[in-house]
């Protein structure tokens, strides 16, 4: 399932996905999709071990000889797995 960031806030009201994934050409429309994500985390499961707001994920270590992903420019959407 594809969203936009415009549908994030009310596809959280309804519960949270196992897993989602945000990518986009715009860095602060992307923060501000895992901000939400992770306040909704927060408000939905006790004990979440999500980082407090402001405070990055570390990036994960990519390795050895494995190039970064590359997207096209395009608009931000989260896409989640379904669950």
């Amino acid at each position: 399932m594809q969203l936009s960031a415009s549908q994030l806030g009310n596809h959280l009201q309804r519960g949270l996905k196992s897993l989602y994934t945000l990518f986009g050409d715009e860095p602060l429309l992307i923060q501000e999709a895992a901000d939400a994500i992770r306040a909704a985390a927060r408000a939905h499961l006790p004990g979440c071990a999500c980082p407090p707001a402001g405070r990055p994920h570390l990036p994960a270590a990519r390795p050895a000889g494995r190039p970064a992903i590359d997207r096209p420019p395009g608009r931000v959407s989260a896409a989640t797995s379904r669950g």
